[in-house]
């Protein structure tokens, strides 16, 4: 249905002042961020993507394989003669007789190098200098016959070609192979390569047995001279200590220093009893107390010849005292006094003559201590001297005691060792004189072939499958890699700090939408795109709403990304939720929304930029919808670009921003316009429109930094005409969504197929 436009007559309303501008947001990333990001694939995706593909590369490889197959058995077939080795393990292995290597590793190595060995320059060339290879391999040699001389070289080095050698794992199996066209040839080739191969390894264990024979004689003769300069050190020791048996003179200088120590124990004891008498008589001399005698002492003074003396005279007075007392003398009698006095002179003296006894015994006693102390110490000096001069002889014996029997030791082991040795040297020479001594034995000889080794057709066609098959999905990935166009909103994803808003499905994905995709809200309100719209409006009035803004700029990044009409279904989306919207048309260099809606281009926003137009003179109602208004672009000759991002821009979204709940700019692709950019830094907020198949991520990556650092918040990208893929999900939910609006239809079947009927 057309809608007719008429002027709107509003009151004129105050203008406000000019919104002063923020500061700039720093650039929250590089501008070519995400530009090296490779997008991730889904194998299923990818897979059903191009299956049709991949089973054409099938059938092809598949027939390409099979003529390959009857091509080279015509032109190049490949026969193989084999010869099976049996390498045995070494009874006694020669190289590592006295290394503790593991035979198991011994055992690998040497399977290694006969492997080596089979197909080495010198069996080759022995080979090709064979006189019998004419002969035997007349085809294969006449290439190399030249006026009836050998190419020895070429052919050596031919031989390198067809000649190899593998180790059967988990065996103790070498196979010999040969491959060449003719069967003849082949086994003849084979035989001489083994021949060869035996002459050379049995000439090498002859020189390696020589070799093994003359190491181990060398190691006898070293231990027998070893053990004869121990036997030598042994017989010198003995005679440095002048016995011959250390253990006997061992025990003998033990009980002797036994007996040296028990009597210096003695000797310590005594010295330290003197040592005790002689400190508690000098400190008897110093006390002031004087010295206390001992009764002992005491009773050795009274035995003192002047004391028993003098006890003498005193007993013959007091029987002159007692005398005179019977003959009747009175004590005060001048005889009796005369007496006493005799009496007690001689009891004086006998007590003086006691304490000079004790005094000179005390002496005596002191200097025969002394006297005592230092005997005692002489024979301290002594017995210590000796007790050390045993104790060294001891630790001298002791020490050539264990020299000896390291000696002992050590000529055992080596008597061990020798004879291990000859043990080795007499298997070596019976292993020497066995068939077997090269350890290699002939377990399958050569067999003429009867069929072709290679091609077989069991190989070549799931081989030419593979090949050519994954030749086309390495090229069908590497091209996916390497497509850097936005395809849907998981591209968007992969940018740094991209945020998503949405996406809108391609019209000719929805024969509901119809033709008229600029306003498909409108005309198809029940398509899928519609529904998306729904889902976008959702999106943005959740961020607009929750950070207070009115004014949106929507930015186009190519020419044909769909924003002028992302800008009309969003606006008709928006009115219809009961909310007062604002569609201005800023893109100055093609205008679309007075077309999208019919109405003339002027007055509009380039008028009201000059100063030609007030704010209620450029805005429009859309008739048909009750909350829907638009300012088209104005007179062509006052679209003047710089003013767009100049002051009056402000003062204008200012205005109705008071007036609608919402203010949703068109402006011209940023890639080819700066209009965007300039209105970003006055509107409130701004979305990026990208069409998919139609942007790469570079440029939307650049486009998305460019906008985060204008003042508007830049809320997200819409991905505009999505198309479905192979093994994506889009078309079958259109085709779902299609079924639950149309009446009769059975959701999840198509809606082409006639409904069921009651």
């Amino acid at each position: 249905m057309l809608c007719t436009v008429g002027r709107i007559a509003m009151t004129t309303m105050p203008m406000p002042a000019p919104t002063p501008m923020p500061a700039v947001r720093p650039p929250a990333g590089g501008a070519g961020g995400g530009m090296g990001t490779m997008t991730p694939l889904d194998p299923v995706k990818l897979l059903k993507k191009y299956v049709w593909l991949l089973i054409g590369s099938a059938v092809v490889g598949a027939v390409l394989g099979v003529v390959s197959h009857f091509l080279l058995l015509w032109f190049y077939p490949t026969y193989t003669a084999e010869v099976i080795f049996d390498i045995k393990p070494a009874d006694a292995p020669i190289e590592m007789i006295y290394s503790d290597a593991g035979r198991a590793d011994e055992f690998e190595r040497f399977m290694a190098t006969q492997q080596q060995r089979m197909v080495s320059e010198s069996v080759l060339d022995r080979v090709a200098r064979d006189p019998r290879l004419p002969q035997e391999a007349p085809e294969w040699a006449k290439r190399y016959i030249s006026q009836g001389q050998v190419n020895y070289i070429k052919a050596a080095m031919d031989l390198e070609e067809i000649v190899s050698a593998r180790i059967v794992q988990g065996t103790s199996y070498i196979t010999l192979r040969v491959k060449w066209r003719k069967p003849k040839d082949v086994t003849a080739l084979a035989k001489l390569v083994r021949e060869a191969y035996l002459t050379d390894i049995r000439s090498t264990t002859n020189i390696t047995v020589a070799e093994a024979r003359e190491v181990i004689q060398n190691t006898i003769r070293d231990i027998e001279q070893q053990i004869s300069d121990l036997n030598d050190r042994r017989a010198r020791a003995l005679r440095e200590q002048t016995v011959d048996s250390l253990d006997d003179k061992s025990s003998a200088l033990g009980q002797q220093q036994t007996l040296v120590l028990n009597q210096l124990a003695v000797v310590n004891q005594t010295i330290t009893q003197l040592n005790s008498l002689l400190a508690e008589m000098e400190r008897m001399r110093s006390s002031e107390t004087g010295i206390t005698y001992s009764d002992t002492q005491r009773a050795a003074a009274e035995q003192d010849p002047i004391v028993l003396n003098l006890r003498q005279q005193l007993k013959m007075m007091e029987t002159e005292m007692q005398q005179l007392r019977q003959r009747g003398f009175l004590p005060g009698h001048y005889e009796f006094k005369r007496m006493q006095a005799r009496v007690d002179s001689i009891k004086q003296q006998i007590s003086s003559s006691i304490e000079e006894a004790l005094a000179r015994n005390f002496d005596a006693e002191y200097d025969q201590l002394k006297r005592d102390l230092l005997t005692y110490q002489a024979q301290q000096e002594k017995l210590t001297a000796e007790a050390e001069a045993l104790r060294t002889q001891l630790a001298d014996l002791n020490k050539t005691i264990s020299e000896i029997e390291d000696i002992d030791r050590r000529v055992n082991e080596l008597i061990a060792a020798a004879q291990e040795a000859s043990d080795s040297l007499a298997k070596l020479n019976q292993q020497a004189a066995r068939e077997t001594a090269s350890r290699v034995a002939v377990a399958q000889t050569e067999r003429q072939p009867n069929q072709v080794s290679f091609p077989k057709l069991i190989m070549m066609l799931p081989g030419g499958v593979v090949l050519f098959t994954g030749l086309v999905g390495g090229i069908v990935v590497l091209r996916e890699l390497l497509d850097q166009r936005v395809k849907g909103p998981s591209d968007i994803t992969l940018l740094p700090k991209a945020r998503v808003l949405g996406m809108i499905p391609s019209s000719e994905e929805d024969p509901a939408a119809g033709k008229g995709v600029e306003t498909v809200f409108r005309s198809a309100s029940s398509s899928v795109v519609a529904e998306h719209y729904r889902q976008l409006r959702t999106a943005v009035l959740k961020t607009m709403q929750r950070q207070g803004h009115k004014s949106l700029v929507v930015v186009g990044g190519m020419p044909g990304s769909g924003a002028s009409t992302v800008v009309a279904n969003l606006g008709l989306a928006c009115s219809s939720a009961d909310l007062k919207v604002l569609i201005v048309d800023a893109n100055f260099r093609r205008p679309k929304q007075h077309r999208l809606f019919q109405t003339a281009e002027a007055p509009g926003l380039a008028d009201y930029l000059a100063g030609l137009s007030s704010t209620d003179e450029v805005i429009f109602h859309v008739e048909g919808e009750s909350k829907l208004d638009l300012v088209p672009v104005g007179s062509a000759e006052h679209r003047v670009y710089e003013r767009l991002g100049a002051h009056q821009m402000s003062e204008f979204l200012a205005a109705v921003s008071d007036r609608y709940d919402l203010v949703l700019i068109d402006v011209a692709p940023a890639l080819v316009s700066g209009d965007g950019m300039a209105i970003a830094n006055r509107a409130d907020a701004s979305m990026l429109v990208v069409r998919a198949l139609g942007e790469t991520r570079g440029m939307v990556a650049r486009l998305r930094n460019e906008l985060d650092d204008c003042r508007a918040e830049h809320i997200g990208v819409l991905v505009n005409a999505v198309r479905s893929a192979a093994g994506g999900y889009m078309r079958q939910n259109i085709r779902a969504s299609r079924a639950y609006h149309t009446p009769g239809a059975t959701v999840g079947a198509s809606v082409d197929e006639a409904p069921e009927k009651d």
